[in-house]
């Protein structure tokens, strides 16, 4: 059980570094939107952590065991 727990915690911390990389990057998205050479970019990385934060939630589903 000490490593289910352990594995919870991972994708806890790791969802919130994605969820905190997102926030970020959609800042520096409203600060460059008018940049033709950074805006493609920013919305290549935001789908990839809006897609990267959707799996790891549902890793967190298929791991979590109801108490």
């Amino acid at each position: 059980m000490e490593e289910l727990e352990t594995l919870e915690e991972l994708c806890k911390n790791v969802s919130g570094g994605i969820l905190e990389s997102l926030e970020l990057l959609k800042i520096i998205e409203g600060i460059y939107e008018d940049d033709p050479k950074i805006q493609p970019l920013t919305n290549i990385i935001i789908k990839n952590l809006q897609k990267s934060f959707k799996n790891i939630e549902k890793c967190r589903t298929v791991i979590s065991v109801p108490d």
